[in-house]
């Protein structure tokens, strides 16, 4: 008796430590609204993150956009978006459950910026239609942030980034838009191939022959059907070279690279738009790591040496299917 005893508190305090361990407290730097979100050409009104080359849209914002009922199971900490499988949740519970989209929220945004951030990752699991979305997820200010490529590519939803205005669109674009994202290939069709990383990347993947080549590191992991990325900018910049450049009212002005990446990082006035169009491939090359379109691109290459396959629709649109 007292054998059995110990062996059930010893498998309590095991069960007891993978929960308390589920969840990380991290403190890391992020950028807040960098990026701009627009589903169907309509602009989404909401704070996102932009961590580890992924960009978060708070789980509301998803539900609200994609016209989901979203839900939150506290006794498995398991938030829902659109339907819930059955048997996971009582049908006591279910009957509470709103089963309509959120009404839309007035939201403050938060100025565009780096910051360095206190969060909460992965305390939840998250299910879109009832499959688990793999990736992190953060718990920033009270909102739950969900990756939002994952869920529309779950969805069946493109996902494009225009770089010049650092937007991601989903779903529709503008028909005059061009985007310089890479387009699937056949296979063996790219000149791509990857190398084991070294030093603080041990372990990873070192993605060559890409069209970033010499500006962008791209390393990835994969694990299953799992893949992780990571990016590092080593675009070789002097920040004391000298830029001439004209103001709104025809002032010819002159700052250093360095002043004007301080510029471009606290959008205090100006729109990525009126930075593009003053400043051209230097603004473009600054948002480089953070919008070029990398998942895409290690997909793409997994997908060509046979180590993923291509992921397929997980819904049916008909004629009558709104999505706004």
């Amino acid at each position: 008796m007292i054998k059995k005893m110990t062996l059930i508190i010893f498998a309590l305090m095991l069960l007891f430590q993978a929960s308390a361990f589920a969840a990380q407290n991290k403190t890391a730097e992020v950028e807040i609204n960098k990026v701009k979100v627009r589903v169907n050409n309509v602009q989404v009104a909401s704070n996102n993150l932009l961590y580890n080359n992924t960009t978060y849209l708070t789980i509301r914002a998803v539900a609200e956009m994609l016209k989901l009922p979203v839900n939150f199971y506290k006794e498995t900490k398991t938030v829902y978006i659109g339907k819930v499988p059955e048997g996971e949740v009582p049908e006591k519970v279910l009957s509470t459950w709103s089963m309509t989209a959120p009404a839309k929220s007035n939201v403050e945004l938060e100025k565009p910026r780096k910051a360095k951030i206190s969060f909460v990752l992965n305390e939840v699991s998250i299910k879109v239609n009832g499959k688990k979305i793999s990736s992190d997820n953060i718990i920033y200010k009270g909102s739950t942030y969900a990756p939002m490529r994952a869920v529309a590519q779950m969805l069946g939803y493109d996902v494009k980034v225009h770089v010049p205005t650092s937007t991601v669109y989903i779903g529709e674009v503008p028909a005059n838009l061009s985007f310089d994202n890479p387009k699937p290939a056949s296979n063996n069709s790219s000149k791509m191939y990857d190398v084991a990383a070294t030093g603080s990347m041990k372990g990873w993947r070192l993605l060559k022959g890409h069209e970033y080549e010499g500006k962008l590191e791209i390393y990835y992991k994969l694990n299953g059907t799992i893949v992780s990325t990571q990016v590092k900018d080593i675009q070789k910049v002097d920040l004391k070279k000298k830029v001439s450049w004209v103001d709104d009212s025809g002032k010819k002005r002159q700052n250093t690279v360095g002043e004007i990446y301080k510029m471009f990082g606290t959008f205090s006035e100006y729109t990525s738009e009126w930075f593009y169009e003053k400043f051209g491939d230097l603004y473009a090359d600054w948002l480089l790591s953070s919008t070029a379109d990398v998942s895409s691109l290690v997909d793409r290459y997994l997908e060509e040496t046979g180590q993923l396959d291509a992921p397929g629709s997980n819904i049916t649109l008909g004629p009558d299917s709104v999505f706004e």
